[in-house]
């Protein structure tokens, strides 16, 4: 969406959340238009109130493109409230981007920056818009001696998503309900239950352990065929913040990863077990670099360079925490089979996300997964991932890069399956 119609969106959102009546029609209007996934409608819904709803729905439109601003204007005149829809001013449309063939996009020269995502390969389902190169198209799935997980449950798992955004010492994490809302919708597709949908917002320390605890102990993972367990907040290096963590009140993720011991957790023996955490794991960003601009910021800031001090400074004065502490912890995963460890970044680093789109690690899982999944098992994805944002995302003053990383105990290959993204 170009900045006009952001800007105009943006100005309009109070009088829309005030306002907007016949929010299902809205829906249904734009979902008719194909601006609104039945997925993105059934998220949207369950938010309870009206005014909540037209909120999640405006964070919505705001990630899709122009062609989005212009349907919710119509919708709203379709549903007789003029007032609103003159609230959204009418823009020309910019000239469109070429659109390539496979065949075109092949002989691309090296180099040339193209936007090659087409929203039809994602059926539907929010559309990660990732300036992206045109290699690595899986040709199929790939044949191996090694044996895969059997994903034949219905549903396929349970699945917790943990996604704090306001805390008491440490600063907002703008674009963390995008993520929240993004894998949602994915792992909605891919047939997972949400566990405590719409209760995991915002936890406090305790309240991350009691709901891991409970998590892990369910008795309906006897009947489902996985788990995953993704967690969208501030770290470092071994540790996950709560909203009121200071230096001392941390969760530990070696003590998060031995819940899922076999002795602990019967139910998932030999299943396999997948956590995504998009969390710093330090406080490292590269050298000679400027503070970064508005838009993407990190997971944790700090340095442990003394050349940094006055960047470290201008951090710390914008409500970030030194952990002196946590700098001289070391993560210990348990070595417990069956367990895949998706990290947003590497030891010692920060991660970053971007404050309207999100983490840039949740933004390529949610980019990769759909397009290759009925050909790629999970490593193979997320070794893409790796490559997405090493590749393809820097931080808006172009100085930062980041790339992922990932433990694994699995034993067998893991598919998942076909997703439903109509």
């Amino acid at each position: 969406m170009d900045e006009r119609r952001k800007k105009a969106l943006r100005a309009a959102s109070y009088e829309l959340s005030r306002d907007m009546d016949s929010v299902q029609m809205v829906m249904t209007y734009l979902q008719g238009k194909e601006v609104l996934s039945r997925i993105a409608k059934e998220n949207i819904e369950a938010k309870g109130a009206r005014s909540t709803q037209v909120s999640h729905l405006i964070d919505h439109i705001s990630a899709r493109g122009n062609v989005a601003y212009d349907a919710l204007r119509n919708a709203l005149i379709q549903t007789e409230q003029q007032l609103l829809a003159e609230k959204l001013p009418l823009f020309d449309l910019p000239p469109q981007s070429p659109e390539f063939t496979p065949a075109q996009l092949a002989n691309i020269p090296e180099g040339e920056n193209l936007d090659i995502l087409d929203e039809s390969l994602l059926q539907r389902i929010d559309a990660i818009h990732i300036r992206d190169d045109p290699d690595s198209v899986p040709s199929g799935r790939k044949t191996s001696e090694l044996k895969a997980y059997p994903m034949t449950s219905q549903p396929i798992g349970l699945a917790l998503i943990i996604n704090n955004v306001d805390f008491t010492h440490m600063r907002r994490r703008n674009g963390s309900d995008v993520d929240a809302d993004n894998l949602t919708m994915l792992l909605k597709a891919y047939n997972f239950q949400i566990f405590e949908e719409g209760k995991t917002r915002n936890l406090t320390r305790g309240k991350m352990e009691d709901v891991l605890l409970r998590f892990s102990q369910q008795r309906d993972h006897q009947k489902y065929s996985c788990s995953l367990v993704c967690v969208l907040t501030h770290g470092q290096n071994g540790f996950l913040f709560g909203t009121d963590s200071d230096r001392a009140n941390l969760v530990s993720v070696e003590w998060m990863l031995g819940l899922f011991q076999g002795n602990k957790c019967p139910n998932l023996n030999g299943k396999p077990k997948i956590f995504l955490l998009q969390a710093c794991r330090g406080e490292k960003m590269d050298s000679g670099a400027n503070m970064y601009a508005f838009g993407d910021s990190p997971d944790s800031v700090g340095t442990s360079r003394p050349a940094d001090d006055e960047l470290y400074k201008e951090l710390i004065s914008q409500n970030y925490d030194e952990t002196d502490a946590m700098r001289k912890a070391t993560e210990a995963i348990a070595s417990h089979s069956d367990i895949f460890v998706g990290y947003a970044t590497v030891p010692g680093y920060v991660s970053w996300r971007n404050s309207e789109k999100g983490s840039w690690f949740i933004q390529a899982i949610v980019h990769v997964f759909p397009r290759n999944s009925e050909k790629e098992d999970l490593l193979s994805m997320m070794t893409e991932v790796n490559r997405l944002v090493a590749n393809t995302f820097k931080s808006s003053s172009g100085d930062y890069k980041m790339v992922p990383s990932m433990t694994t105990q699995l034993t067998k290959k893991l598919f998942l399956p076909r997703p439903n993204l109509r």
